[in-house]
């Protein structure tokens, strides 16, 4: 069955967050594909699509925030802590990381990139962002390129 953004989902999604029903909303939002949440993300306003974000696991929510446009993501992780960002990230390929750390404001960028546990996805990631965005290494996956 396809999914269907409604109105009334919306409302069922807004109840358990101002209940503080995290199981019942863990419930709901594990039905869905990671693309679905991001439409669900589109229609909360701020505060409630934050105490989502901060609700679910990092590796839907990672995706999630790379379905969502530019402006609304990066509106979302002001909300968040550098160390939250990071946990995000973590999730992330290395150019997909980059590019969202390349949307967020440069004092905290080297906080987030010292929260990521993994040193290596960190060092891949400061890489990637020594490149324009527009060439080819800024536009390549590290995960991607083998090493011989």
């Amino acid at each position: 069955m396809a999914f269907q953004l409604t109105d009334e989902l919306i409302d069922q999604v807004q109840q358990h967050i101002a209940g503080s029903n995290d199981t019942q909303l863990k419930e709901l939002m594990g039905g869905y594909h990671f693309a679905d949440i991001a439409e669900i993300l589109d229609e909360l306003n701020l505060d409630d699509a934050t105490y989502l974000l901060r609700l679910l696991d990092s590796e839907t929510t990672s995706d999630a925030l790379m379905e969502l446009d530019e402006d609304w993501r990066e509106k979302l992780l002001d909300n968040l802590s550098p160390k939250e960002i990071a946990e995000e990230l973590q999730e992330m390929d290395t150019d997909d990381a980059a590019d969202v750390i390349g949307e967020l404001d440069d004092d905290i960028v080297e906080e987030i990139i010292e929260n990521i546990d993994d040193e290596k996805h960190a060092q891949e990631i400061r890489e990637l962002m020594a490149y324009d965005e527009d060439t080819a290494g800024g536009l390549m996956a590290k995960e991607l390129v083998a090493v011989k």
